[in-house]
This record gives structure tokens, C-alpha cells and sequence, in this order.
């Protein structure tokens, strides 16, 4: 699995829900298509086997996301 992650003003970076492919082409396009207003968006496509929960969650280190302060998933 391949998953878009978009980088806010504060460093973090967020994994939307419907943001995970077969094939890193495939979220690349993702990303061009959901963010065609800002392509110069920093962003990451990581490559995992364990499925995102389908919420929004943020992450600085790219093992520990959540959101609000509360860690719920853990790509290790």
C-alpha cells in the first residue's frame, strides 16, 4: 500500500481517509488531482502493509499518528 501524506505550516504531516493506492503512480495522481491548487504542497508517499484507520491523522515521525494530541496507530 501506498499513502499520500501532505505537510501543514507547522511540520506536520497529515494522511487523509481515501489517500491510500495499490501503486505509488497511483497516489502521486491522487495528490495531483486532490491538490491541483497547490502542487508545490510538500508531500510524502510512504509505502506500508498495515491499513490506515479511514480518519484524518497527523504524525512528525511516520510510525506514531492521531490527532488532538492522542496517538491511536502505529505503522510498527
Amino acid at each position: 500500500m501506498y499513502s499520500v501524506l501532505e505537510q501543514h505550516n507547522d511540520g506536520s504531516w497529515w494522511y487523509h481517509p481515501g489517500f491510500t493506492h495499490d501503486s505509488y503512480k497511483e497516489a502521486e495522481e491522487h495528490f495531483k488531482k486532490s491538490f491541483w491548487w497547490d502542487e508545490s504542497r510538500p508531500h510524502r508517499i510512504i509505502e506500508h502493509t498495515k491499513p490506515f484507520p479511514q480518519r484524518t491523522l497527523c504524525t512528525r515521525d511516520f510510525v506514531s499518528f492521531g490527532f488532538g494530541g492522542v496517538e491511536e496507530f502505529f505503522l510498527d
